[in-house]
C-alpha cells in the first residue's frame, strides 16, 4: 500500500509543473464546448396521444358467428405501414409546397430525413400510443404530426370490407363445385344400394351364421341321442322271442280278477319298463338296478311255474307272437323314423350354414364398397356444411363491419406545437463539457509528467538504477521561492475557480431563456 500510496504522490508531484498547461487545455476545451452547445439549434417535438379501439360490444356477443380476426396484430400492420414511402411521400407533397419540384435524390433525403425523426411509441396502457415528429420549427413539426393521424385513422377504412368480399366470392364458388360433387355422389349411393338392395337389407352376417350353426349343433345333438336310442332297442329286441306259448299268456279270467298278478305279465310288464327307462338312463341308475332285481325274481318263478307245469300235466300249448316283441319293434321303427328325420335336419342345416356364409362373405364385400361410397359422400357433406358455415360467417362479419368497425380510433390528446425545445439537452451537455475540460487538464498534466522521465522523489531514483542511496541534498528555505509558489497556487485555484463560475454563469443564461420563452 505503501509504495503505490508513494508513486501516486510523485505523480502529483510532477504534474504540478504542468499546471499552466493543463488548465490552458481545460479553458480551450470548456469555451469551445459552450460555444458549440450554444450554437446547436433547437430541436420541437409535437406529439399526439391516440387510443386504438379494438374492444367492441358486438364483439363478444358475435363470437363463435362471426370471423375471427387477429385486432392486435391489425394494429402493429397499421403502425408499420403508416411510416411507409407511399404515406411519407404524400406527407412531404403536403407540408412542403415545393416537393413536386424535388428530384429523386432529394425526395429520397427528405424521405429519410422525415422517417428519421418520426416518433412512435407505446404508453404503457394497451393500445393507448403516443405519436409525434421532431424538428427545428414546431410549426413545421405539427404541420408533419397532423397527416401521420390522418393516415393511420383512413388505413382501417375499406380493407376489412374488401378482404371479406373476397373470401365470399371464394367460398360461393366452391360451395357450387362441392353441391355438384354431392349430387354425383347421391347419386352413386342411390343406384349401387338399389343395385344390392338384397345384400343389404337381408338379416345375416355373424347372426345367420351363429343361428344356423345352433341348428346344426342342436340336430345333431338329437340325431345321437336317437341313435343311441336305437341302439338299445335293437339290443333290447334281442333279448326277447318273437313268439311264446299260448298257455304262457295270461287267462281272461286273471285279467278279470287281477290278473296283475300274474307273474309273466308282470315279468313282461319289468321288461318293458327296463327298456323304457334305458333310454333315458344309463345301467347304474337305482331305479334301472331295482327293475333288473325285479325281473330276475319273476324270471325265477316264471320259470318254476312252468317246471310245475311240465310236471303235472303234458304240454299241448301252440306258440303266438309274442307281445313285448311286437312292442320292441314299433318302438324301433319308430325310432329309425326319427333317426331319418334328424338326418334329413342335420342335411338342412348344414345347407343353410354354408348358404349364410356365403351370404355373410358377399354382404361385408357388398357393405365394405357401400360404407367406401358412404364415407365419400360423408366427407364432401362435412366440408359442404363448413363452407356454408364459413359463408354465414362472412355474411355476419360483413355486416357487423358495416354497422360498426372492429377498431376504432380515438384522440386523446391532438398535436399541439410547444415553445420548449426537447433537444439539445444543453443543461447536460454543458455539464459534460465542464467535466470533460477539468479531466482533460488534469490528465495533460499528468501524460506531460509522465513522458519527462524526471525523478521527483529519491525513491524514484533507487528503485530506477537498483543502486543504494547514499543521501539527498536539499534546498533550503527561499522566500522568494515560497512567494512564488504561493502565486502560483492562487493562480491555479483562480483559473478553476474562474471556470467553474463560467458554467454557473452559463447555466444562469440558459435557464434564463427557458422561462422567458415560457413567459415566467
Amino acid at each position: 500500500m505503501k509504495p503505490l500510496l508513494t508513486k501516486l504522490v510523485a505523480l502529483l508531484a510532477g504534474s504540478w509543473r504542468y499546471r499552466w498547461q493543463g488548465l490552458a487545455l481545460a479553458w480551450v476545451i470548456c469555451l469551445t464546448g459552450w460555444f458549440v452547445v450554444w450554437s446547436m439549434p433547437d430541436r420541437y417535438a409535437v406529439q399526439a396521444k391516440i387510443y386504438i379501439n379494438t374492444d367492441t360490444v358486438l364483439g363478444p356477443l358475435m363470437r363463435g358467428l362471426t370471423v375471427p380476426s387477429d385486432q392486435e396484430q391489425q394494429v402493429a400492420i397499421m403502425l408499420k405501414s403508416m411510416t411507409t414511402r407511399p404515406n411519407l411521400e404524400q406527407i412531404i407533397h403536403l407540408v412542403k409546397p415545393g416537393a413536386a419540384k424535388m428530384s429523386s435524390a432529394e425526395m429520397e433525403k427528405a424521405v429519410a430525413e422525415l422517417n428519421a425523426n418520426i416518433q412512435m411509441s407505446a404508453q404503457g396502457v394497451k393500445n393507448l400510443f403516443s405519436i409525434g415528429y421532431i424538428d427545428n420549427n414546431s410549426a413545421y413539426a405539427e404541420a408533419v404530426t397532423q397527416p401521420l393521424l390522418s393516415i393511420l385513422v383512413d388505413s382501417n377504412v375499406g380493407d376489412k370490407r374488401n378482404d371479406i368480399q373476397g373470401a365470399r366470392t371464394f367460398i360461393d364458388a366452391k360451395i357450387a363445385e362441392y353441391e355438384v360433387q354431392l349430387r354425383e355422389a347421391e347419386a352413386r349411393r342411390a343406384n349401387f344400394k338399389a343395385a344390392n338392395l338384397d345384400a343389404l337389407t337381408a338379416g345375416g352376417g355373424a347372426g345367420g351364421i351363429d343361428a344356423a350353426n345352433n341348428e346344426l349343433i342342436t340336430a345333431r345333438n338329437e340325431l345321437g341321442a336317437a341313435e343311441v336310442t336305437l341302439s338299445a332297442l335293437k339290443a333290447q329286441l334281442a333279448g326277447v322271442p318273437p313268439t311264446i306259448a299260448s298257455d304262457q299268456l295270461p287267462a281272461l279270467g286273471d285279467k278279470a280278477t287281477g290278473g296283475a298278478t300274474d307273474p309273466l305279465v308282470r315279468l313282461r310288464q319289468a321288461e318293458q319298463a327296463l327298456i323304457d327307462l334305458r333310454t333315458n338312463y344309463t345301467d347304474d341308475y337305482p331305479e334301472v338296478v331295482a327293475t333288473k332285481h325285479l325281473i330276475a325274481e319273476l324270471q325265477k318263478q316264471v320259470t318254476a311255474r312252468e317246471n310245475s307245469n311240465k310236471i303235472a300235466t303234458p304240454s299241448n300249448s301252440v306258440g303266438v307272437p309274442n307281445p313285448v316283441y311286437t312292442d320292441l319293434r314299433a318302438k324301433i321303427a319308430n325310432a329309425a323314423v326319427s333317426e331319418a328325420v334328424l338326418q334329413r335336419r342335420i342335411a338342412v342345416a348344414q345347407a343353410k350354414l354354408e348358404n349364410a356364409k356365403r351370404n355373410a362373405v358377399q354382404m361385408m364385400a357388398v357393405s365394405n364398397k357401400y360404407n367406401d361410397l358412404d364415407r365419400d359422400y360423408n366427407i364432401l357433406a362435412a366440408n359442404y356444411a363448413e363452407l356454408v358455415k364459413g359463408r354465414e360467417a362472412a355474411r355476419m362479419s360483413q355486416s357487423m363491419s358495416d354497422q360498426q368497425q372492429s377498431i376504432s380510433f380515438r384522440i386523446i390528446e391532438p398535436p399541439k406545437r410547444t415553445e420548449f425545445p426537447v433537444a439539445p439537452p444543453r443543461k447536460v451537455l454543458n455539464t459534460m463539457v465542464l467535466l470533460a475540460g477539468l479531466g482533460a487538464g488534469i490528465g495533460l498534466a499528468l501524460l506531460l509528467s509522465i513522458l519527462a522521465g524526471r525523478f521527483t522523489t529519491s525513491d524514484e531514483l533507487a528503485e530506477y538504477f537498483s543502486l543504494p542511496l547514499l543521501g539527498v541534498v536539499t534546498v533550503g528555505p527561499n522566500a522568494a521561492a515560497q512567494r512564488k509558489e504561493k502565486l502560483a497556487i492562487t493562480l491555479v485555484a483562480s483559473g478553476f475557480v474562474t471556470l467553474v463560475v463560467l458554467y454557473g454563469g452559463v447555466m444562469l443564461i440558459l435557464n434564463t431563456s427557458i422561462y422567458t420563452k415560457l413567459g415566467i
